[in-house]
């Protein structure tokens, strides 16, 4: 059976959109970057939700 029965097929869709989306915006940070840059993170997860917001983008030292 099904793993999460509540999950329709539109927020699977759109789970797979928003990692894809995000996953992009990622290459074109990094690709801007050189590579020896590193770049933090920081996500906060929403209150009662499986919601993960990003909170800042930096350059690590």
């Amino acid at each position: 059976g099904e793993e999460h029965p509540e999950e329709t097929d539109q927020d699977k869709i759109l789970g797979d959109l928003g990692k894809l989306v995000f996953d992009r915006m990622y290459e074109q940070i990094a690709g801007r970057q050189p590579e020896d840059k590193v770049l933090n993170f920081k996500v906060m997860k929403e209150k009662d939700s499986d919601v993960w917001k990003i909170q800042s983008i930096e350059e690590a030292e």
